[in-house]
């Protein structure tokens, strides 16, 4: 590959390299890492933790990624390299991380501040941050935020595109218009770039104002519940994911911030009537976001 035919993305002051044989290869990173990109200049104090090679054939057919030499996808799917892309960056930009805590969060931006929405694989809190980004949020991530506590646990988000489950999709119709060619779209679901669900976005790392634990049960009424500090660090304990990176695992910072923060469970069915009982329970965050909701 040509040298000049390479990029820099970063999370943290972590970087990682990416180089890419054409055109092609070169969208699907621009499409993935279009907020995680940065200057050589702002990354020449710390060298690249590793090198990924993304390569697609001349017929757009074969899609491949290589880090430092070893083969990590090789396939047809085009969402199936980003998916591995994306994990690869997290891990590389993760591993040796001690600047804060790392969660597996969404997260959005209001007026009040910054609202983290923890929660492992599964929990859909994807399906719900996308919904509250269509309905005007502002859009950090919908997987890994780190907190830094020397600055009063500010949120720095991992932002990339949504990924969107095939499940989820029906779900988020009635308030989401997705426009097809411009996702990525595998077996399993689609990749979505977060401005087409809302194009006014400015990067920023807000100071942590809430944290609420979505959780997506079929059929059930939308319902709200305050958790108290202990459940709370308790919960966060289960999305933490580079402890052993922190001084005594950073247990006593977790609990610290549970403390200083309102803390909630958010069990939901549908989005029917939620924007509702968000403005209602928690008028501070959610009350200018519904007030004149025109299709949430």
């Amino acid at each position: 590959m040509s040298k000049a035919m390479d990029k820099i993305v970063g999370f943290c002051d972590q970087y990682v390299r990416i180089a890419y044989n054409n055109q092609t290869a070169e969208s699907i990173i621009d499409f993935l890492c279009a907020d995680l990109l940065v200057t050589l200049d702002s990354a020449k104090t710390a060298a690249p933790r590793a090198t990924c090679e993304v390569s697609v054939s001349e017929n757009e057919q074969l899609f491949s990624l290589h880090r430092n030499g070893e083969q990590l996808y090789r396939g047809t799917c085009q969402r199936a390299l980003a998916y591995a892309l994306v994990n690869e960056i997290i891990f590389q930009c993760l591993d040796k991380n001690e600047s804060g805590l790392a969660l597996h969060a969404a997260a959005v931006q209001v007026d009040k501040g910054g609202i983290l929405l923890p929660g492992n694989s599964g929990a859909g809190k994807s399906t719900f941050v996308a919904w509250l980004t269509a309905c005007g949020c502002g859009y950090l991530t919908d997987e890994l935020v780190v907190l830094l506590s020397e600055d009063s646990h500010h949120i720095y988000p991992f932002t990339r595109p949504l990924t969107i489950r095939s499940a989820s999709a029906q779900a988020l119709a009635p308030y989401v218009q997705f426009k097809k060619d411009e996702v990525l779209t595998g077996e399993s679901g689609f990749m979505v770039p977060h401005r087409q669900l809302n194009p006014d976005f400015t990067p920023a790392q807000p100071p942590l104002s809430l944290i609420l634990f979505p959780r997506f049960q079929a059929g059930a009424s939308a319902q709200l519940t305050e958790l108290t500090p202990g459940i709370g660090c308790s919960r966060l304990m289960e999305c933490y994911v580079n402890a052993r990176n922190i001084p005594g695992h950073g247990i006593s910072e977790l609990a610290r911030l549970t403390r200083k923060v309102p803390i909630m469970e958010m069990t939901y069915g549908s989005f029917t009537d939620l924007g509702t009982l968000l403005a209602d329970t928690l008028p501070d965050f959610f009350r200018d976001i519904f007030s004149q909701p025109p299709s949430c």
